[in-house]
């Protein structure tokens, strides 16, 4: 997008004329699209900008409205604005600005497939009439829907009768509710974020348990308070309303403060997820609690307040008065106690789950950085360039592309240079159908793989090794023989060995008249879409054998650290032409780092939740034991009068712990094994048994149940048994 001769990349949205009115959107400043906007194939070249956009790139100039900005080269008049906080039906994208459907041509201009039914690029949406249900919709659409696939079936080539079935009988119109949006983000964030509520869950109960512990501590000191009240004439009800509400008020002012820092704790958490977006403004995602949070947490606050008050209205439902009053010790009643010990056993088992699941993902964050990717990321610089977008013909791109690999590659500093229309480890695919010859295709098997389009010293840039045969040169070109290299995935599915590949041939399935790829070479296996999937079968070939090559990755390899050569890699460009706009220059390890989004969210608040868990644990323990060794100092006392030396007093007490630490870890460890099993989708490298985790976690479990224990075990050894005996 060019305003006022400033060229700067930014995200459209191809929408119908009806987009707006039928969301109810208004705009803010000028009209939005209407319907006659779309009526006609690119004549129609209006835009409508998005608030953000309007506000952050333009400076909220009323005065734009009516101007012209220029979008992939080609004018467009601004009809106006969208209202604030309306971003797109397709929730967790935030477009810059949207044109009407029938300018595809103009904004994609190496993808028109505007006509093309086959083409799956369009999400429909549909407001019901009134008083009509999802289901009399669907029973509506889906005879037109099977119409229209029986129709299409009879133009694919013969298949078989299960593939025709599916495709017909068993293909139905689901309709999804739309009321929150599309969202491919909710998808892929589904269950790291379910993952993060059952973390959030375990620690609200931990920090319920550990209040209620010590909240029932503190009332045994009260129960000569207590006591007087009933002796007074309170009933029981007014003591458990005045119990209710001083936990009441206890946790809904924890709530209030946590509501208070839970804005500055998204934003930071939003700015480490996505660093990008969250520093240019450009984000869907709020910081801000809205109604339904508020009245969640709130929600939550009074709830585990209401339980931690039980402990403590228990205790004192049915008071030994005239005992309390005579101010003899009576907190140690052994239900009291177990009931103590209890929740904290509950804590320490709690602290485990959470600490096991912040080991798993922990290592799975590592094993994804260590893994091995096929080629050399080191040194590797990447972004992505694509000439149609400033206004090139076909014609011109390959020339361009060679200009830019001559003069890059002339830089200081840079040993080589390459480029494909497929961006490894960027979550992107190009994958096509194919025929081989002499291949057996299984019933309902896909051949479809990974094609991409790649220059010649792409191999020796990434440091791909090629293992059989040749790679690309400046030779293959249009007019000699369509050539490409396959990787060893590929040459084990279909030819056995290296050496039976070279020389054979395949083509692209329906692909009548034109000429057989020729395999030249094989590529040593190297992961493409992400570092969690295993390396697929792909092929190459020659991106200026293509008549009109399309955008590009371009990856430079450098001497010096990466980020020391983008400074150099802007200026080379822009010598060349200033319209060109270099999107995402990056090194290789911080392209890869942003595909790691939801591993590195899961570990970051994993091993957050885990220390939080471990203070917590530490807190109630300590609390327990000091109060536990408070109430026996007289037993202590006789103990050391009769002859127990401290050593003896201090195994008395470690014992006590050991037997509710081991307890514990022994009940915790196997439940931790068996929820492994339901966030196994996102561990990588690794399982839920892994023996390393379980064993750190076991012994960082007792050297933390240790240390809050020998303050209070330090303290019985000092009790004189004099005094003790007169302790009362």
């Amino acid at each position: 997008m060019q305003w006022r001769n400033a060229p700067s990349l930014a995200d459209g949205e191809l929408v119908s004329g009806n987009y707006f009115s039928l969301l109810g959107i208004k705009p803010v400043l000028g009209r939005v699209l209407v319907p006659a906007d779309s009526d006609i194939r690119g004549g129609s070249p209006l835009v409508v900008l998005s608030y953000r956009y309007w506000k952050l790139r333009l400076a909220a100039d009323p005065s734009v409205i009516n101007q012209s900005i220029f979008i992939n080269g080609n004018p467009f008049t601004i009809l106006g604005v969208a209202q604030p906080g309306f971003d797109s039906v397709i929730a967790g994208t935030v477009p810059d600005f949207f044109v009407p459907i029938t300018m595809k041509a103009q904004m994609t201009p190496a993808w028109d497939d505007l006509e093309n039914h086959r083409s799956r690029w369009l999400n429909i949406i549909a407001r019901l009439k009134p008083g009509i249900t999802v289901q009399q919709a669907e029973a509506g659409i889906n005879p037109l829907w099977k119409s229209l696939r029986a129709t299409e079936l009879q133009s694919i080539p013969a298949r078989s009768q299960r593939f025709r079935d599916q495709f017909v009988a068993q293909s139905y119109v689901t309709l999804l509710d739309a009321s929150k949006g599309f969202s491919p983000l909710r998808q892929i964030m589904r269950m790291p974020l379910l993952i993060l509520m059952g973390m959030v869950g375990l620690l609200t109960l931990m920090a319920t348990a550990n209040v209620g512990s010590l909240l029932l501590v503190r009332a045994a000191g009260r129960i000569r308070e207590i006591s007087v009240r009933y002796a007074l004439g309170a009933t029981r009800d007014r003591v458990a309303r005045q119990l209710l509400v001083e936990g009441l008020a206890l946790g809904l002012t924890g709530g209030l403060c946590g509501l208070a820092l839970a804005p500055a704790i998204a934003a930071g958490l939003i700015d480490f997820v996505n660093p990008a977006a969250s520093s240019s403004g450009m984000t869907s995602l709020s910081a801000s609690p809205d109604v339904s949070v508020l009245l969640f947490c709130i929600a939550i606050s009074v709830i585990a307040s209401i339980l931690f008050s039980l402990a403590p209205i228990f205790q004192f439902y049915r008071p030994k008065v005239a005992t309390a009053l005579k101010q003899q010790t009576v907190t140690a009643e052994g239900g009291h106690a177990r009931f103590r010990r209890l929740t904290v056993g509950v804590q320490i088992g709690l602290s485990i789950l959470l600490l096991v699941g912040a080991g798993l993902f922990t290592r799975t964050l590592a094993n994804l950085k260590s893994v091995d990717v096929g080629f050399v990321t080191d040194h590797l610089l990447a972004f992505q360039i694509n000439p149609r977008l400033a206004g090139y013909q076909p014609s011109g791109i390959a020339p361009l592309y060679r200009r830019l690999i001559d003069t890059l590659g002339s830089q200081p500093g840079v040993q080589s240079v390459g480029m494909t229309d497929d961006p490894v480890l960027a979550q992107s695919d190009n994958t096509f159908s194919i025929e081989v010859p002499g291949y057996q295709q299984q019933e309902g098997e896909r051949l479809n793989f990974e094609w991409e389009h790649v220059t010649p010293n792409y191999f020796a840039t990434l440091q791909l090794p090629v293992v059989a045969g040749r790679a690309f040169s400046d030779s293959d070109g249009p007019k000699t023989a369509k050539v490409v290299v396959v990787n060893e995935s590929f040459v084990r599915k279909f030819f056995g060995n290296n050496d039976q590949a070279i020389g054979r041939t395949f083509g692209e399935r329906g692909s009548v008249g034109k000429s057989p790829l020729l395999i030249v070479g094989v590529v040593k296996d190297a992961k493409h879409f992400d570092l969690h999937q295993p390396p697929q079968p792909i092929f190459y070939s020659p991106i200026f054998q293509e008549a009109a090559p399309g955008a590009v990755a371009v990856y430079v390899r450098t001497q010096q650290e990466p980020e020391d050569a983008a400074g150099t890699v802007r200026t080379a460009i822009s010598g060349i032409d200033s319209k060109l706009v270099v999107d995402s220059l990056q090194s290789m390890h911080e392209q890869i780092d942003g595909t790691l989004t939801s591993e590195r969210m899961l570990s970051f608040l994993a091993v957050g939740f885990g220390i939080f868990a471990i203070a917590v644990t530490a807190i109630g323990l300590y609390g327990v034991l000091a109060y536990s060794i408070a109430q026996r100092t007289r037993e202590i006392g006789i103990r050391m009068a009769l002859g127990a030396t401290q050593a003896s007093v201090v195994k008395m007490v470690l014992r006590e712990v050991a037997i509710l630490t081991g307890t514990s870890v022994a009940i915790a460890l196997p439940a931790s094994i068996a929820l492994s099993a339901l966030v196994k989708s996102q561990l990588f490298g690794i399982s839920g048994r892994d023996p390393a985790t379980l064993l750190f976690v076991a012994l960082t479990i007792a050297a933390v149940a240790l240390l809050a224990a020998w303050a209070p075990a330090r303290r019985a050894t000092q009790v004189q048994p004099s005094t003790a005996l007169r302790y009362e």
